[in-house]
């Protein structure tokens, strides 16, 4: 059954304010204003008013403007029918799309196959919309998605994880897409036929329902859909629903999927002992209709084996403690995470040398084991022995640790025992460089504090050693982990904690020549953090050094601490045993919100170097190791 719901159009009033003339073109470049309403869509539900649920946009939210990021809207209190946009740098005429996270730098458009699940509304940012205007003057966005809820009645006592929903005629409710701005339309490029929601703690129930929304581009669904739940234990359903003539998704409009009764059923476990085994289950559990279940049955010997993984995994791998051996690999083992990967042993035997070369995306996730932990994805139980041997990171950002890459859900009890070894004779800005972890942003897109743990019980053995021949913007480096998410001061976000981590491993960053801009920072258990970390200790030495002589030739603002560098959050029950030694980054800069924040110079801490704002708070912190600084070598 369909049930529509009614959506407000809204006119857009466009304000021109301030011009400039770009010397090397023709066009007016201009800093723009828009007073912006919403055709036929929402970026999230508003409060139910008789029959009606209201447009509303969302504190926030970004839109582009002719491929600029325009700022947050403004002029709204939280959520708002109307909204303030302004770009700058732009020219006529706009073509507007939100949310602009999604536009790629080829003008394309990439719609994540995850959603998040946002109780009683679809994941914020996973609706398309688009404007045009010829010149300064009225224009509208228009919603190119309709929404779709799935109901599962409760049968028992199941914890719901994820819903799975399928275009059964192949149509793409995710992948990459082309914009027709006029038009407003979308074209699939590389579609894929699926979009999932997940929820790392469980989808609820109320009065005996868990609901999920699911935002699909709007559009005849020749054969229906497939709705796949899976539940925390495994257990998995299938459902099929409109089959026989298809069903029609209206832009801006719900449509209700037929409830369902839950009734989960075992998933098959693949046991796999050998490289090829292991790569097909993989492969199989990628296009399967329910997530896989694999676990190592013995140690996998990669000797002669060409293994490649697939792109995303969903169900469960298991290693069951055995080994990964004589493997010489440029990718991890999975490439994206969003299920859960655990007790997997990365041998002494293996070697991890990136590669990236021909790979579209600027920024590259490096790991052994996981490459990407999608949201509400999990790694756990997995150790490294492993050596990870970077020698060319010349261009795009990088997020490199032995075992995690990148993590946007949750790694806990991992532990890493082998060398990072990062040297590159050229590189890109904004390297995150750890032992365990490279990269954390359990919270992407959201301006609320998770208050959950998303590192815990993480320990570093291993050397972590970084050495540029120059020194880059934005480079963080920590045993355990590199960095989590930045943002500037007035939009800081606390993203959870870590938790119960130790690093016992030498920790060192050493650049050759300086340059201005920098932001480095170096801690021995984290880098950076916009985090509560608690309970978390150094046992090794940490050094950042460079064999500068002159005060004026330092980078902006390097700050370093035997436990963490910088720190935005709280810091309790932490210690440092370790050696600290900073040698000839003395150097001033400007005061900005990343780095050592507010400090001019070095900032150097036996606990804590920095912090980027005043609601740093330190509690119950000791430091037992010895701290050189100085100026020159």
């Amino acid at each position: 059954m369909k049930k529509m719901y009614a959506i407000f159009g809204l006119a857009l009033a466009m304000l021109t304010v301030g011009c400039a003339k770009d010397a090397t073109n023709d066009l007016v470049k201009e800093t723009v204003t828009f007073k912006a309403g919403i055709e036929n869509s929402r970026t999230s539900l508003g409060e139910l008013n008789g029959t009606q649920y209201p447009v509303l946009w969302s504190a926030g939210d970004v839109v582009a403007v002719n491929g600029v990021a325009a700022a947050p809207v403004t002029g709204l209190e939280d959520k708002s029918p109307l909204a303030t946009i302004t770009a700058e740098g732009v020219a006529a005429p706009y073509s507007l799309l939100y949310p602009a996270e999604i536009l790629g730098t080829d003008g394309n458009i990439a719609v994540a196959t995850e959603q998040a699940y946002t109780a009683g509304s679809f994941a914020p940012g996973s609706a398309v919309l688009v404007g045009y205007a010829e010149a300064a003057g009225n224009v509208t966005l228009k919603n190119l998605y309709g929404f779709v809820k799935v109901t599962v009645n409760k049968a028992a006592d199941e914890v719901i994880k994820s819903v799975t929903l399928t275009a059964l005629g192949g149509e793409s409710v995710s992948g990459t897409f082309a914009v027709d701005y006029k038009a407003a339309t979308i074209s699939p490029l590389a579609g894929k036929d699926l979009v999932r929601v997940a929820a790392a703690e469980g989808i609820p129930y109320v009065d005996g329902k868990a609901e999920v929304i699911i935002a699909v581009p709007a559009g005849k669904y020749a054969a229906g859909f497939a709705v796949k739940v899976a539940d925390a234990t495994g257990k998995a359903m299938e459902k099929k629903a409109y089959t026989a003539a298809g069903v029609e998704v209206e832009a801006g409009v719900m449509l209700n999927m037929p409830a369902l009764a839950y009734a989960g059923a075992e998933q098959a476990v693949v046991t796999v002992t050998t490289a090829a085994e292991l790569q097909a289950a993989l492969e199989a559990a990628a296009v399967a209709e329910t997530p896989g279940h694999i676990v190592f049955g013995s140690d996998i010997d990669m000797t002669g084996a060409t293994f490649a993984s697939p792109a995303e995994f969903f169900g469960v791998l298991d290693g069951q403690g055995f080994a990964v051996k004589n493997w010489t690999t440029e990718r991890g083992l999975v490439l994206k995470n969003s299920g859960v990967v655990k007790n997997i042993v990365i041998d002494e035997s293996c070697t991890l040398t990136p590669n990236y070369a021909g790979q579209e995306s600027a920024d590259r996730n490096v790991a052994f084991i996981v490459e990407n932990n999608n949201a509400p994805g999990v790694v756990s139980g997995c150790v490294n022995y492993g050596k990870v041997v970077a020698t060319d990171i010349s261009s795009g950002a990088h997020r490199l640790g032995a075992v995690v890459g990148v993590s946007y859900g949750m790694v806990n009890d991992c532990i890493n025992y082998g060398k990072v070894d990062v040297t590159s004779p050229a590189i890109g800005n904004g390297q995150f460089i750890g032992g365990v972890i490279g990269y954390a942003n359990p919270n992407a897109g959201s301006k609320e504090a998770l208050g959950k743990d998303i590192i815990a019980d993480c320990i570093n053995y291993g050397e972590v050693k970084v050495l540029f021949p120059c020194l880059p913007k934005k480079v963080y480096v920590g045993g355990v982990l590199g960095a989590t998410q930045m943002a500037a001061s007035t939009a800081a976000v606390n993203l959870g904690k870590i938790v119960n981590c130790a690093n016992h491993g030498e920790v060192s960053y050493r650049f050759e020549t300086l340059s201005s801009g920098t932001y480095a920072n170096v801690g021995g258990v984290v880098g950076y953090a916009q985090a509560n970390i608690e309970g978390c200790d150094n046992h090794g030495k940490v050094s950042f050094t460079t064999p500068a002589a002159d005060l004026n030739q330092g980078g902006t603002r390097p700050a370093a601490g035997g436990v963490i560098g910088c720190n935005v959050f709280g810091v309790k029950d932490c210690n440092n045993y370790g050696e600290l030694f900073v040698e000839g980054v003395w150097a001033a800069g400007t005061a900005d919100a990343e780095g050592a924040g507010s400090q001019a110079g070095s900032s150097v801490g036996g606990v804590v170097g920095s912090s980027t704002l005043e609601i740093l708070t330190i509690k119950n912190c000791h430091n037992e190791g010895d701290i050189t600084a100085s100026a020159y070598p």
